[in-house]
């Protein structure tokens, strides 16, 4: 079960989150997360970049999330 961090961070693409984030969030909640926040990344290599890092360690700092919290790729 999950009872480690209660802050979980969510990376995904868009069409992929269209049809799973919402599940994910709700498994996620009933397991006993208290903080989940998710960013959408654009599809392509051109977004695999060290700009795109600089948005997720921002949106990370920015909400105030722990150096052990989870973070999952979906997709």
């Amino acid at each position: 079960p999950y009872t480690e961090n209660k802050q979980v961070f969510i990376l995904s693409h868009p069409a992929i989150a269209k049809h799973y984030l919402s599940g994910l969030k709700a498994t996620l909640v009933k397991a006993g997360a208290a903080q989940i926040e998710s960013l959408l990344i654009p599809a392509g290599e051109k977004n695999k970049s060290l700009l795109q890092a600089e948005r997720i360690w921002a949106a990370l700092i920015k909400k105030r999330y722990c150096r052990d919290a989870v973070i999952i790729a979906l997709g």
